[in-house]
């Protein structure tokens, strides 16, 4: 059985997930309680997801009772009941991760013996904290299966990462890891079905099958997440690794639909579906992609920007042609995450500083004016700068925001100038300096 409250949810119901499908649509009370109780055979990793996603493992028999705030989803989520314990186990490895993984960047100028030391550290650390929980919880093989797996593709995750930012500079000259720097790769499962749908596995072989693909390439162009070359190479390798369908035909989908928002060629876009084709040839997965390419096309630079209806912190409608006569970012985000929403104000405002020239305009994704106004006001938000779309659903579809950190960058009558940047990236401020006089 599953129970628990939902504080200031954003919709009314809850959804349980497993195996990457719905399993049960949980609808919540006026005040934000649930009950649900389903017949459950086997132990297994579930999905809950209202607003934002997070992971729950359930064994048979369990009473789970769990209790979020949506304003700080990550943070407040503690569960009770029976079977909690290993679940507040995994909460607490999320968080503890998440912070050392936001801080790691900073490191990557380290050596590669360095670094392995200092994330093999922080790998053993949550070793010993594991094998000490599941010796006192006696918890089941499954649970430590997964929680061990959280662990392991983390670290190597870490790893991919750091091997991805040296290949941006990368010089073959200079290259100098350790010998065992890359062992685990050896020991990779890249068919593991089970952990198809964990983020923590699908993240790291998108990372892997970067690296790798840069790996075959490299003597001819330099590495460019974004280009034909390197996306053409790592789906290639992608069909070739991958024996599970479902799994291979869901990495492909994801690369292609990650090159199609960032791509401007027609050309290169057309090839590149045409491959997609030829490797999955599901003919879902095809109208899917195809369809995407058809919405990507439209926010491409070049193209004056959709006409969306927007709506001030009075309530009143306003097109957004209307605020977009002078250069413009626009960038978006959900009062699902406070901390987010914190953290791109404070980016904004040190753009703002450095870029007068631009005028930057956030707009809420979300369905809930109230509450959007009450952030806005209480946490002293200029206005003028600040909208809600006013219909949400069409208007992240348009745009394709599929991630809050998107920014779009206008010119003075509305002009894609940039349809698909990321505020918080490096490259960022080169890209609105360089548009200043375009």
């Amino acid at each position: 059985m599953l129970s628990g409250q939902i504080v200031n949810p954003k919709s009314k119901y809850v959804l349980l997930e497993h195996t990457g499908n719905i399993s049960d649509t949980i609808y919540l009370d006026e005040r934000g309680f649930f009950t649900h109780s389903f017949n459950q055979k086997e132990e297994g990793l579930f999905r809950i997801r209202h607003g934002e996603l997070q992971y729950i493992y359930l064994n048979p028999g369990d009473s789970i009772v769990f209790r979020v705030n949506t304003l700080e989803f990550d943070e407040s989520l503690a569960f009770s009941g029976k079977g909690a314990e290993k679940n507040n186990f995994l909460i607490d490895q999320f968080l503890k991760n998440e912070t050392f993984n936001t801080n790691l960047p900073e490191e990557y100028k380290l050596e590669p013996a360095e670094f392995e030391k200092l994330i093999k550290n922080h790998q053993a650390v949550n070793n010993k904290k594991l094998n000490r929980f599941y010796k006192s919880s006696k918890s089941s093989d499954g649970f430590w299966t997964i929680a061990k797996a959280n662990i392991d593709y983390n670290y190597y995750s870490q790893k991919e990462l750091y091997t991805t930012n040296h290949n941006f500079n990368y010089d073959e000259a200079e290259q100098n890891y350790p010998k065992d720097f890359y062992d685990y790769r050896s020991k990779i499962n890249c068919d593991a079905t089970a952990f198809k749908n964990y983020y923590a596995y699908f993240s790291f072989l998108n990372r892997y099958f970067d690296n790798v693909a840069f790996d075959i390439y490299k003597k001819e162009a330099s590495f460019d997440r974004n280009s034909f070359v390197h996306n053409k190479t790592k789906l290639k390798l992608i069909d070739s690794v991958i024996k599970n369908e479902e799994l291979k035909n869901q990495i492909l989908s994801s690369t292609v639909r990650r090159y199609l928002i960032n791509a401007d060629e027609i050309e290169d876009e057309t090839k590149m579906i045409e491959l997609f084709n030829t490797l999955d040839l599901k003919t879902e997965d095809q109208k899917r992609i195809k369809e995407y390419a058809e919405r990507t096309s439209k926010i491409n630079a070049g193209n004056k920007a959709p006409d969306l209806m927007l709506v001030n912190v009075d309530n009143e409608s306003i097109l957004l042609s209307d605020i977009t006569t002078q250069l413009t970012v626009l960038y978006f985000w959900s009062s699902n995450n406070i901390k987010h929403v914190k953290l791109i104000h404070s980016r904004v405002a040190e753009l703002k500083s450095k870029f007068p020239e631009y005028q930057f305009i956030g707009i809420n994704t979300d369905n809930n004016f109230k509450t959007w106004k009450k952030i806005v006001t209480n946490s002293g938000y200029n206005h003028k700068n600040e909208y809600q779309f006013d219909n949400a659903k069409k208007a992240t579809s348009d745009l394709l925001i599929n991630t809050l950190n998107k920014a779009i960058i206008l010119d003075k009558k509305g002009v894609i100038l940039e349809g698909n940047s990321y505020i918080f990236n490096q490259n960022f401020e080169s890209k609105l300096l360089g548009l200043i006089n375009k």
